[in-house]
């Protein structure tokens, strides 16, 4: 968290007297309020005025104000922000969101991308949820790699598999990680599929087909191969965080969207996935 609050510190520029915003964007779950609350935390004592999710009024004053997964009511954000000018100098603004659209929409300063906890990070936190100790026993050591691997560092994912496999035997351990091959944890699924329940229907089509056929292939066929909507849908699907572009312009996505929209996919046609 520590390494958060450094590189958010850094775009914050907490010694300049200018008014600066900063978004921290990312999947659902990725930790992104986590953060903005951490942060908020470490630096609210420097400012005459501060709050976290509540309008207060700031004409003037030194402000931090954190708005927390801001992603549909965009128009309401911008009214209340106004212009920079509104807030006294020094003042400090952060936006969560899982829409990176709006770094163009309210001219932030700032990106900040929360990716997936490392290794170690991982580990510590799973093991918190899973055995309340920071270093379990090694007979569990493969299965919890296992976890690991599977949850790709989604903080969320970590904290439901280790309350869910808490005081669990080895052998039910195995069961639920070939039960989750199979199939979504509920919890999880819940938050990954509020991103793709905001889309239209188009852009589901292609979420779909990108998690089933495209994921790893070039971006400019694929779009060719989706045809009419599909580079501005693809577009959509990246500036909300549901798929990743390489240096090589290469699409991916993280494991756990694609195995929702695959699961999707099975769902929608039991009989036929491949319809």
């Amino acid at each position: 968290m520590d390494d958060h609050l450094k590189n958010i510190s850094l775009g914050l520029n907490i010694e300049s007297n200018d008014v600066c915003m900063i978004l921290i964007y990312g999947i659902g779950g990725i930790g992104k309020t986590t953060i903005a609350r951490y942060v908020y935390d470490q630096i609210s004592w420097g400012f005459e005025c501060c709050s976290f999710l509540e309008n207060v009024e700031m004409t003037e004053l030194l402000a931090l104000l954190v708005f927390d997964n801001v992603d549909d009511d965009i128009n309401k954000l911008e009214l209340l922000i106004g212009t920079l000018n509104w807030f006294g100098e020094g003042s400090r603004i952060i936006i969560t969101t899982r829409d990176k659209h709006l770094l163009n929409r309210l001219k932030v300063d700032h990106p900040y991308e929360v990716e997936g906890l490392k290794y170690n990070e991982a580990f510590k936190l799973f093991s918190q949820y899973a055995f309340r100790l920071d270093f379990p026993t090694e007979d569990f050591k493969g299965l919890i790699d296992r976890v690991i691997h599977y949850c790709q560092g989604h903080p969320v994912a970590l904290k439901v598999l280790g309350h869910l496999l808490c005081d669990k035997t080895i052998s039910e351990w195995e069961s639920q990680l070939h039960k989750l091959e199979k199939k979504l944890e509920m919890k999880i699924e819940s938050i990954l599929k509020t991103s793709y329940d905001g889309l239209d229907s188009s852009q589901q089509r292609i979420f779909l087909d990108i998690a089933c056929f495209f994921e790893g292939e070039n971006r400019d066929f694929t779009s060719k191969i989706l045809e009419l909507y599909g580079e501005i849908d693809i577009r959509v699907l990246w500036d909300r965080c549901l798929i990743t572009v390489s240096v090589d312009n290469r699409i991916y996505m993280h494991d756990l969207l694609r195995q929702m929209g695959r699961q999707i996919v099975c769902e929608e046609h039991p009989e036929d996935p491949n319809k």
